[in-house]
């Protein structure tokens, strides 16, 4: 059963309305931190971010379909805003409504602590 709601679980008859430890836990602890994958009731388990699932034979598959990595930043100030513009642009060749190149940035850019960079095309 699938429920992109809680309360839309709890209205199926199937479903118990029971609270395990995992759920005592996080109603009872203090601050946003939640056990990734549980939800308060027993019997229902969220699909975590960035994971998707399907169903098959009897039970549940869920897989990551994104992962974030880190690494070390190597780009110079230019590089990295010639790519993120590259990314921003659509299909036509035009910038979104949003832009890298707001007057806010451009004071960033030419701030007296750092040095002037060319603008990126």
């Amino acid at each position: 059963m699938f429920g992109s709601e809680i309360k839309a679980l709890l209205q199926h008859p199937d479903v118990p309305h029971e609270i395990d430890q995992n759920g005592v836990a996080d109603l009872l602890l203090l601050g946003p931190g939640r056990t990734p994958g549980y939800g308060v009731f027993r019997t229902i388990r969220e699909v975590k971010p960035a994971h998707c699932g399907y169903y098959m034979q009897g039970s549940l598959h869920l897989h990551p379909y994104w992962e974030l990595h880190a690494a070390v930043h190597t780009d110079s100030f230019a590089e990295t805003a010639a790519h993120v513009r590259e990314l921003l642009t659509d299909t036509s060749g035009r910038m979104p409504a949003f832009s890298i190149d707001s007057p806010r940035t451009r004071r960033a850019k030419y701030s007296p602590s750092r040095p002037p960079v060319s603008k990126v095309r």
